[in-house]
């Protein structure tokens, strides 16, 4: 991984770790997998090098918001793809689309233009993207000039932006607002979207009914902060697990551990005080994503903040 995206961490000398292997007897009739003491130091070097990409790479908000854009782009394609192609036996993520004889889309009308996936790949998505079906997610996912960029850019900045009793007011209100949702893309149509909501759920649903009168309250001081910075009414809210490494999983941690002449296993936590590890948060961090203004001008992010956190406060006292 670190070769591919030319992102170098620690060096694994997997042939040590391999070669550490161990079948340990736990008792009269049980066998687990341990590690002779040798390897100690590059399941070290294995977990840091795991986590350093995990934290720093893949849950980067850069790559959480390119993400957010192919998923959103994909969606937009598959329902284009069954307006214009109603009487398609397949679909574009259809086992039929990954063989070699693949799905055929085509209308009714011999003159319609026909469309022929086969071992459906990223190419493919691209070029739908691209040529066939673009929509603003896929313009702005090419388009990197145009894409919008977080307040906090990391966990780190986050936990230093509020302190304890903040990140709860915070996280409290933008899950609120996310409901059940891993992603939300919030807009002045959210504002009417909610409106409907509320009213279907008059009948039947009261204690929804509160739910959603909050959620519409939170989005609209939102909307109202991007007007007080000059941004565009549109955020899009983006969250993902708290970082937790594999320093802390206990199954990491109770790797037996061999040392020559001594019959007692030892355990990895035991014998290295280096694994060790503390999650951050619990629940999930949200990140909140804007358009930037005119030549790509950032917001103040720490007064952003100080100006976000009154208005959810005020929004979620009773």
């Amino acid at each position: 991984d670190s070769s591919t995206m030319g992102y170098q961490s620690v060096s694994v000398d997997y042939k040590r770790l391999l070669s550490g292997l161990e079948i340990v007897l736990v008792d009269e009739y049980n066998f687990t997998v341990g590690f002779h003491k040798n390897a100690i130091s590059v399941i070290e070097n294995a977990v840091y090098a795991h986590d350093n990409e995990k934290k720093w790479v893949q849950n980067h908000p850069a790559i959480l918001y390119d993400s957010f854009l192919l998923q959103q782009a994909i969606f937009h394609i598959e329902n284009e793809m069954k307006l214009n192609y109603p009487e398609s036996q397949s679909t574009l993520f259809s086992y039929d689309s990954l063989t070699s004889e693949g799905s055929n889309f085509s209308l009714p009308c011999s003159n319609a233009s026909q469309m022929h996936i086969r071992y459906l790949g990223d190419a493919d998505l691209i070029y739908l993207m691209k040529n066939q079906f673009p929509s603003i997610y896929s313009e702005e996912y090419f388009s990197r000039n145009t894409r919008r960029l977080p307040v906090w850019k990391s966990e780190a900045e986050f936990m230093n932006l509020f302190d304890e009793g903040e990140r709860k007011t915070i996280l409290h209100a933008l899950e609120e607002i996310l409901g059940t949702e891993d992603s939300l893309e919030i807009e002045d149509k959210t504002i009417e979207s909610i409106y409907t909501d509320i009213e279907s759920s008059r009948h039947g649903y009261s204690n929804r009914v509160e739910v959603y009168r909050k959620k519409l309250s939170y989005v609209k001081e939102l909307l109202n902060l991007c007007d007080k910075y000059g941004i565009k009414r549109n955020i899009a809210l983006l969250s993902k697990s708290f970082f937790k490494s594999n320093f802390s999983k206990e199954d990491m941690r109770n790797y037996p551990i061999l040392f020559p002449g001594n019959k007692a296993t030892s355990l990895l936590k035991d014998v290295s005080p280096t694994l060790f590890s503390e999650q951050i948060g619990e629940g999930k961090l949200v990140y909140l994503f804007y358009y930037p203004g005119d030549n790509r001008e950032k917001i103040n992010t720490p007064r952003f903040a100080h100006d976000l956190l009154p208005l959810l406060k005020k929004v979620s006292r009773p």
